[in-house]
């Protein structure tokens, strides 16, 4: 019996402050599938935000990233993105506060609003800002802040917030599209089995995809408001629950 397993990142596979997967995390995904088992990663991070460093070279059956863009084996299956005019009006909310907002695109991720200690490449000209709209599919935005009830009733004109509870950030999707979203595209794409499909989260950003997969499991350092809607329960990421998982599959 094969099962496709669909894995958040941060968090999951890979705990914080660590750079790699742990050695017993990334024999667990190898043996799993080569026993047939189909495994799936599906992270709020861009694809080009996707470090192939941190799982040590693993090749995953499919890349599932921000809400909307499916990859399998290179090849593009999905690519929905928002709309240049979303994306502007979102950030022109924010221009002249001091929050940075980051402009997660297939290619690249940007911090409007940002600086030179960021991670990525800084832009404050809103114009500037604006030209990156227009040019660049935009998977999904991120502000690095919690918003209150104005802000999120602002952006639900345009998108759908979810206010993370393991880092302070609210991300940006598009509407209707989340982790749960991208499961259910990808078992239709593929045509895979709906009864045999096992979400693996940590955080309130998983919460879709544990609703959508008839098999949800939570690790172990998840607050309770997360475990509430999983099926099962591993060990934290610290102790290598995903390996744990995957070693008790068939």
């Amino acid at each position: 019996m094969s099962y496709s397993v669909f894995f958040d990142f941060d968090g999951t596979l890979l705990p914080a402050g660590k750079k790699q997967i742990s050695d017993r995390v990334l024999k667990a995904l190898q043996e799993a599938q080569a026993r047939g088992h189909k495994i799936f990663l599906n992270t709020g991070r861009p694809f080009s935000f996707v470090d192939t460093d941190a799982v040590r070279g693993f090749c995953f059956d499919g890349i599932l990233c921000g809400g909307g863009y499916v990859n399998v084996n290179g090849k593009v299956l999905l690519a929905e993105t928002m709309s240049p005019e979303e994306t502007k009006s979102i950030l022109t909310h924010f221009y002249g506060r001091d929050t940075v907002v980051l402009i997660e695109g297939e290619r690249a991720v940007w911090a409007a609003y940002g600086d030179e200690t960021n991670s990525f490449p800084p832009l404050t000209d809103l114009d500037e800002i604006l030209k990156i709209c227009n040019a660049e599919p935009i998977t999904k935005l991120n502000v690095l802040a919690y918003l209150n009830k104005e802000d999120l009733d602002f952006i639900r004109q345009y998108g759908d917030p979810i206010q993370r509870d393991d880092v302070v950030c609210t991300e940006i999707m598009q509407k209707g599209h989340d982790k749960g979203y991208l499961i259910t595209k990808t078992v239709a794409l593929l045509g895979l089995d709906p009864k045999k499909v096992i979400a693996v989260g940590d955080s309130t950003n998983d919460l879709a995809m544990l609703k959508a997969a008839p098999i949800s499991v939570v690790m172990g350092q998840a607050t309770e408001q997360v475990k509430q809607y999983a099926k099962y329960v591993t060990a934290s990421v610290e102790e290598d629950g995903a390996a744990l998982l995957l070693e008790n599959l068939p």
